[in-house]
């Protein structure tokens, strides 16, 4: 990682802080005043707009009551009050919740959306006030943009690590393929770097190596290893030969020496190899390497073998021992470890340690030579100086020099160099005088190769043949060549080399691999991966028997594999990726008598891979921000309450009802508690309108009084106020006469209204009909006065009487200017005609006795009074005077003279009175005194009657007599002109 990872560690942060308008100003608001002391209001002088005395607050002016009770408004600038539910109450409160969005928290919020914070929505709270909603939806804001601005800054610098890292990444990527491809192919037997690698390390030798052994248990010396090699390497390891003077616990080699030792069957020897040249390039340097061999199995009887262990962990191993039978294998375990030259193990599991195994020989019957079959003598022959021919002849085992044998696999040859005798004789060989062959009948030859002929052969004259001829060397259709001469002719070198036959064994010589370990086999070689082992499926020791090589070098044969140095030793080995380090070498199939021998050569390198370097860690991405907000809420609580007076009953002149209103407005914070912004409010109370001809006769409210609606205090969630004030008519005074019959020109005159209160009349005022006199419930009344009506709703009838009147007749004689009789007192009601009858009557029998009227009286008609109806002025009596003249003639006592000086009463009240026009009048003071008090009747009525007759008849016999009347003149007693 770069060391900017710190990058966003060390950055500023820089924030942008967006400023919100807030309005300064505070509003005023009046809350709850009341007039309770003040004057009253009447209902036409209050409408609906002044009906309240609370200064009205908008919905946009949302009062926030602070801590210090002071009434603020939130600045409304962009805030937008979204109403989310609606709840009114049985008692007609309602409460309405509000969420308060602001533009900054719902920018804030959707810019974090939008950069990918994961962002949660909490449940809404309630705030107090909107100012609080307000401030907490801005510091909301303002943390989320805090958080959003830091994360945009994160998330950039991560960006940019990320760009780099993929740089990194895909650098590293390109180096990790290319190390995971080698590490593939190294485990890969297939592959060319392992194949390449085993071709190396087959070629590879550590001749300078050091080894030492632990757990050697004999030793064998070397005069007895010397001994035992002269036999041949067959004969090196046939542990039959070794005495116990042959052994030894003691290590006569030196750590660079090759050691020979005799394991028996379970033993185990640790080789310890160190001095190791140094490693070739991509490979590790080994420190050193440790090989412990388990004997397995053996083929002798004796459950032995002869081991030489070399000190070329390369060369490896030479094991061998008697075969008892070719059943028998000589089995020998290895376990390999390696170290780096730190002391470090490597570790096998990586698959980092490649093998190379060789010398893995099959051979399908083992090469032998017969020691009894020599040949015969061949002769050679050069020019001298002179160009005469020298011959020399030359037997390779002559003088019992030896045997034909077999020398580490391969027959062994004799050789002689033929020119060097030549030159003791005076010849010098050369190109221009080379050597040549005499053959055995004496003829020479140019053939530098002749075969020579066995037993049967020589004894058919084909002892010596050209190569060419060595059919002519049989014998049963089988080959009678025992061996095969080679000259060289420029230098006169001649080589004997035994003729190879093969026996019937069948040596087959194995690894077994682990389960683990991947084989690696090689394109040519003649080794190859079988169920679990490595090996020759064909013979891969003789080229005479199928082989690309021979395994020694035989004849002039010079491409033999089985040797350490051998360029073509690849032929017979193969390689292992190793993972767990063990290996099993076996070799079975000798013929028994021929001795189990076998070499294995091993050699290791473990490949330099050198991890790339990883790819920087990759850059954390910065932690995506969970924010979380909440909407705040108000609660704005309402109650609207009414007061309204609703009047009814006066028809078209019943007044528009009166209505106050108040509004109560309240907040209910987060501890559900609602603050309103007025405890109470109190209604003002209002006049009863008058209305002329009604009056406020009702309330719905029993106990209150019509006149005024008293005031009323209210608070949150009384019910709304209704007060019914119903109008009723005033009643009428309706004047009627005593039939109850309206009178013409006197309309009904409704009851005035009381100005000043509504439920009350003015003084009604008993009119003035002249001539009449107003009765009311039957009692007299008097005109002009103030009546007061038992019920204002209910009608009064003033029954009109007319008046009662009095008139009185006074007859008095003019001759003595006395009164004669008592006066008569008429009695009738004003507008009445007045009946003067009794004074007629009277009149006529004051005439009948002697009396006569005084001339040219107004009251008379002729011989009666004249027809007059009351007045209309009942304080003033109607006074008429007969003035009579007493003649000479004898008096005559008339009829009534029994009741003379007495006053005489006739009350006429009865009679129907004559009902007067209509008359401006001025209502009269009332009367102290009733008028016209009726006096009693003197006399009888029957008495009158029969005087009213009498008078009746002398009246109309005076007026046919000529009988002079005086008449008197009415009412003032004054005498006629």
């Amino acid at each position: 990682m770069r060391s900017e990872k710190s990058y966003w560690l060390n950055r500023k942060a820089h924030f942008s802080l967006r400023k919100s308008k807030t309005a300064a100003g505070v509003a005023s608001v009046l809350l709850g005043i009341s007039f309770l002391a003040g004057p009253l209001v009447s209902a036409d002088q209050v409408d609906s707009s002044q009906a309240s005395s609370q200064t009205a607050v908008s919905s946009s002016e949302v009062p926030s009551t602070t801590s210090d009770n002071s009434a603020t408004v939130a600045s409304q600038t962009d805030v937008n009050l979204v109403p989310t539910d609606t709840q009114t109450s049985e008692n007609g409160v309602t409460q309405t919740t509000q969420t308060v969005q602001t533009p900054d928290l719902t920018a804030a919020v959707e810019e974090a959306k939008a950069t990918g914070l994961t962002v949660n929505q909490d449940a809404a709270q309630v705030k107090d006030t909107l100012d609080q909603a307000v401030a907490d939806n801005a510091q909301q804001a303002k943390d989320i943009a805090a958080k959003t601005a830091q994360y945009k800054e994160d998330k950039d610098g991560y960006d940019q690590d990320v760009a780099w890292y993929n740089e990194e990444k895909a650098k590293s990527d390109a180096r990790t393929a290319a190390y995971n491809q080698r590490v593939a192919d190294l485990q890969n037997g297939d592959s060319q770097l392992v194949q390449d690698t085993v071709k190396a390390l087959v070629q590879g030798q550590e001749s300078q190596a050091q080894v030492n052994l632990t757990g050697v248990k004999n030793y064998i010396t070397e005069d007895a290893v010397k001994r035992l090699g002269k036999d041949g390497i067959l004969g090196q390891y046939a542990t039959e030969q070794l005495t116990a003077a042959d052994l030894t616990t003691s290590n006569p080699y030196s750590s660079g020496d090759n050691h020979w030792i005799l394991m028996q069957v379970g033993d185990k020897v640790t080789a310890t190899y160190t001095n190791l040249a140094a490693a070739k390039e991509g490979q590790v340097s080994l420190g050193r390497l440790v090989y412990t061999y388990t004997l397995l199995s053996s083929s002798n009887k004796a459950g032995s073998a002869i081991v030489s262990i070399s000190n070329d962990p390369t060369v490896t191993a030479t094991m061998g021992a008697e075969t008892d039978s070719s059943d028998k294998a000589l089995s020998m375990g290895v376990d390999l470890s390696f170290f780096d030259t730190k002391g470090n193990v490597i570790d096998l599991n990586d698959g980092y340690v490649i093998l190379s195994v060789s010398s893995l020989n099959h051979w399908n019957g083992l090469a032998n030579v017969s020691a009894t079959d020599y040949p015969e003598a061949i002769e050679l022959v050069a020019n001298d100086d002179q160009g005469n021919p020298l011959s020399i002849g030359w037997g390779p085992y002559d003088n019992n020099d030896g045997y034909p044998a077999m020398k580490d696999g391969r027959p062994e040859t004799r050789q002689l160099a033929m020119g060097d005798y030549f030159k003791l004789f005076g010849v010098t060989v050369s190109a221009e005088n080379p050597v040549k062959i005499i053959l055995p009948d004496g003829s020479v030859t140019d053939a530098t190769q002749v075969t020579a002929g066995g037993r049967y052969s020589q004894e058919n004259g084909h002892a010596l043949v050209a190569a060419s001829d060595q059919a002519l060397q049989s014998y049963n259709g089988q080959s009678d060549v025992i061996g095969t001469y080679n000259l060289d002719p420029v230098t006169g070198v001649v080589t004997y080399t035994p003729a190879v036959r093969y026996d019937a064994s069948n040596h087959i010589e194995k690894v077994i691999v682990g389960d683990k370990d991947t084989v690696a086999t090689l394109p040519g070689s003649s080794i190859g991966y079988h169920d679990g082992a490595l090996y020759a499926e064909n013979d891969n020791e003789y080229v005479a028997k199928g082989a690309t090589y021979n395994a020694s070098q035989t004849d002039s044969d010079s491409q033999a594999w089985d040797s350490p140095s051998s360029p073509v030793k690849a032929y017979g080995s193969a390689g292992l990726v190793l993972h767990n380090g063990h290996l099993t070498f076996t070799a079975s199939g000798n013929t028994p008598g021929v001795n189990t021998v076998y070499w294995f050569a091993t050699n290791a390198a473990v490949m330099a891979l050198t991890k790339p370097t990883p790819a920087p860690p990759a850059p954390t991405a910065p932690e995506v921000p969970t924010i979380s907000y909440h909407d705040n809420q108000i609660i704005q609580n309402a109650d609207n309450i009414t007061a309204t007076v609703h009047y009814t009953g006066a028809g078209d002149l019943t007044p528009k009802d009166n209505v106050q209103e108040t509004n109560f407005s309240g907040q209910t914070g987060n501890d559900a508690v609602t603050i309103w912004s007025q405890n109470s409010h109190t209604f003002i109370p209002i006049a009863t309108p008058i209305v002329p001809g009604y009056y406020a006769s009702a309330t719905t409210n029993p106990n209150q009084d019509p006149s005024i609606v008293p005031s009323v205090t209210v608070a949150v969630g009384d019910p709304d106020l209704l007060t019914t004030i119903t109008y009723s008519k005033l009643g009428q005074l309706i004047p009627v006469d005593q039939d109850g019959n309206r009178i013409p020109g006197h309309d009904a005159q409704t009851y005035p209204n009381d100005p000043t209160d509504p439920t009350k009349i003015d003084d009604v005022i008993i009119p003035n009909i002249p001539g009449l006199t107003p009765y009311i419930d039957g009692q007299k009344v008097t005109p002009g006065t103030v009546y007061t009506p038992k019920y204002i709703g209910a009608d009064t009838l003033v029954v009109y009487k007319n008046d009662h009147q009095e008139a009185t007749v006074t007859f008095r004689d003019d001759s003595t200017g006395q009164q004669l009789g008592s006066v008569i007192t008429l009695v009738g009601q004003s507008g009445q005609a007045i009946d003067f009858s009794s004074a007629n009557q009277r009149l006529l029998d004051y005439l009948a006795n002697g009396y006569d009227l005084v001339p040219n009286q107004i009251d008379l008609d002729g011989l009666q009074l004249r027809e007059t109806a009351y007045d209309q002025d009942p304080g003033h009596r109607q006074d008429f005077i007969v003035r009579l003249i007493k003649e000479a003639a004898p008096e005559v006592t008339p009829s009534h003279d029994a009741v003379a000086e007495k006053e005489e009463v006739i009350d006429q009240t009865n009679q129907k009175p004559v009902v007067p026009q209509a008359q401006a009048v001025t209502p009269q003071a009332p009367a102290t005194e009733q008028q016209g008090a009726t006096l009693p009747q003197t006399g009888d009525q029957e008495s009158a009657v029969k005087t009213s007759f009498i008078g009746s008849i002398l009246m109309a016999m005076a007026g046919l007599m000529g009988i002079k009347l005086i008449r008197g003149r009415h009412g003032r007693g004054q005498d006629d002109n």
